[in-house]
């Protein structure tokens, strides 16, 4: 599902853009949801369930924001 909604045309232009992740000095957390996966869920938005992209609304949004 994720290819259908961030093909590689759209990832190889995108993905230059997306800031790298964080270092984070003590591990632990959640991690890290793939850059793929929230671009999907970013471009389809509010159209799916979140259930399709393993990723939250909420983090497709703070994703987006920054």
């Amino acid at each position: 599902m994720v290819r259908t909604w961030a093909p590689d045309d759209l990832w190889e232009i995108a993905a230059p853009l997306i800031p790298p992740a964080p270092v984070r000095r003590q591990g632990g957390g959640r991690r890290r949801v793939d850059d793929r996966a929230v671009l999907a869920a970013i471009v389809s938005w509010w159209k799916l369930p979140e259930a399709l992209f393993g990723v939250t609304r909420a983090t497709a949004h703070r994703r987006f924001s920054q």
